[in-house]
């Protein structure tokens, strides 16, 4: 699935929402399941939304 043209400040928005969970951040920007969001997030950055979120926030 691809990420519909959400730039990524919106979706790293998104990300360090720390209500949101993954598996809805997925949905929100056009992914059918939060594993292939992490698996694109993982390719195309180098690491996968959850990582990020607590690497960013600190937990």
């Amino acid at each position: 699935m691809r990420c519909f043209g959400l730039p990524i400040v919106q979706r790293h928005r998104l990300i360090r929402a720390a209500s949101l969970p993954v598996t809805l951040i997925a949905e929100r920007v056009g992914y059918i399941s939060a594993a292939a969001f992490s698996r694109a997030s993982k390719n195309r950055y180098g690491t996968p939304p959850a990582r990020w979120r607590r690497d960013i926030m600190g937990r």
